[in-house]
């Protein structure tokens, strides 16, 4: 009699002989697995850009790049104030208690701060700024303020390896610029004044037309700085009706900025390549996550500190590691998780802000904690404080709208010799509309003050709701001021464009 060849035994040594060879299937395609690389992403960016430059000012029209110019500023920049750190050496030290300058020997915050600078540290940056004047930086700024387009030239490596090195620089070309019209401003120079506010602008326009949210956010940064110096200046020395027209001018051009979905479609690129090069390629459009490569880009990139906390696991370096790929999603997987993930984003961000605020559109990042334990680790890289970034959107956009109505009030003060009754005033002889406050969908709050009425000295209160949505009567934070509003967990609070700067301290003895 023989036995059967499909008796239990056998059945079992066939199953453990299949799974040895599927898990030693695996083992090899871990072991060789190499990422895949069939899309060129960087040049996807650059052409999202160019995408979003203004009508006729693409590459194919011979019109000068932003980038370039701004570039010939920062190289200027550099080589000015390096000169100055290698003549003035190394700061002396202090007695405790000062306060700590941490751009020694030049900090142009030194001009405008409140905190009285050492008296060595102002006469250093005055003269750093001279300096930089006759080197011609103020005029390569003026060239850059003349562009239209901007367009940072294609990468070589990885974007998720990309190093903004420009980030530094601009920071520093705003606080100079802050510091320019701070001067203007206190020796009436009107036209230095305008000059110093279109040229600060322009660096950050040129920031925000470029494709990541870092770029953004440093866009709103430069210009809200430059507009908080303006409304200080306005406060208190409004200028004459020609120079209020030229400085609302020079907003209304240097603020005209693409809309955040430029950013995301940034990310959105950033995000699918870094899928591309943490996954392999099936050839069919998938592949397998390489925790090798994960751990490498991890380590090469800081990605973990710079781009929103770590990746949610260590991985060792040996090849063998990305048998364990497997079960993780697949790149067709991530990249369909990504796309959907900024399809969320993107939609969230045209919702008018009055209108999030009171949660009348989900929050697409409220599910990223639970998609990353599921493996799509990637969604890290895009989501981090982005309701953080879209607030400073909304913040943005109030900035401007305030900022366009403070000038166009001075504006009707010096041609009409008082103030107007009310906003629509000012439509159409000074603006084309009315500008509406951003966090409560209507026009912002303005009311003229009786003489003696205000300590400041103000005539009138022009105030955005803030994040409540509410008519709090102008009442700001004692402590944040007009950034209290800002917090949106505060309630019955508002934040005043026409807010005066705050005196100086008083040095300490």
């Amino acid at each position: 009699y023989r036995k059967p060849w499909y008796r239990a035994r056998n059945n079992v040594l066939a199953l453990l002989a299949g799974v040895a060879g599927f898990v030693g299937y695996q083992v090899y395609l871990g072991v060789t697995a190499t990422p895949g690389s069939a899309v060129d992403f960087q040049q996807r960016v650059v052409d999202l850009v160019e995408s979003y430059q203004p009508a006729g000012a693409h590459a194919g029209d011979k019109v000068e790049n932003g980038w370039d110019a701004l570039q010939d500023a920062i190289r200027t920049l550099d080589e000015v104030e390096g000169q100055v750190k290698a003549n003035v050496g190394p700061e002396p030290d202090r007695p405790s208690g000062k306060p700590v300058w941490l751009n020694w020997p030049i900090d142009y915050a030194a001009i405008y701060d409140t905190v009285p600078a050492p008296p060595e540290l102002l006469a250093t940056t005055q003269a750093t700024m001279r300096m930089l004047k006759q080197r011609g930086l103020y005029d390569q700024l003026a060239r850059l303020a003349a562009t239209s387009r901007a367009v940072r030239p294609k990468q070589k490596a990885e974007l998720i390896l990309d190093d903004p090195t420009e980030l530094r620089p601009c920071r520093q070309l705003a606080r100079l610029g802050a510091a320019r019209m701070c001067e203007a401003s206190g020796t009436g120079d009107r036209a230095e004044q305008a000059a110093a506010l279109e040229q600060t602008l322009s660096v950050g326009r040129v920031c925000m037309q470029q494709s990541t949210l870092l770029y953004r956010m440093l866009g709103i940064a430069i210009n809200s700085l430059a507009m908080k110096e303006l409304r200080y200046g306005l406060a208190e020395s409004p200028p004459d009706g020609p120079t209020c027209r030229t400085l609302l001018a020079a907003l209304d051009r240097q603020t005209r900025v693409p809309p955040i979905t430029l950013s995301l479609e940034g990310e959105r690129l950033f995000a699918v390549d870094a899928i591309q090069w943490t996954h392999s390629d099936d050839g069919h459009g998938s592949g397998r996550l390489l925790l090798t490569r994960v751990n490498e880009l991890t380590r090469v990139s800081e990605m973990g500190a710079s781009r929103g906390g770590p990746v949610p696991f260590e991985v060792a370096d040996r090849p063998i590691s990305n048998t364990l790929g497997v079960f993780y999603p697949s790149k067709a997987q991530s990249v369909a998780k990504a796309n959907a993930f900024c399809d969320g984003l993107i939609a969230w961000s045209k919702v008018a802000a009055f209108e999030r605020l009171a949660g009348r559109a989900p929050d697409p990042t409220a599910g990223v904690d639970a998609d990353v334990r599921r493996g799509y680790f990637v969604l890290q890289l895009v989501a981090p404080l982005f309701s953080r970034k879209l607030a400073s959107e909304d913040e943005f956009r109030m900035s401007i709208a305030g900022t366009r109505l403070m000038l166009a009030l001075e504006t009707f003060k010096a041609e009409h010799g008082a103030y107007p009754k009310t906003l629509s005033d000012l439509v159409p002889a000074i603006l084309s509309e009315q500008p509406l406050d951003p966090f409560s969908g209507k026009p912002f709050c303005y009311r003229l003050l009786a003489p003696g009425q205000d300590p400041a000295g103000r005539a009138y209160l022009l105030y955005s709701t803030g994040c409540d949505g509410k008519d709090d009567g102008g009442k700001v934070d004692p402590v944040d001021g007009s950034l209290g509003a800002l917090n949106c967990n505060a309630r019955g609070l508002d934040a005043v464009i026409n807010e005066p700067r705050p005196p100086k301290q008083q040095p300490e003895p």
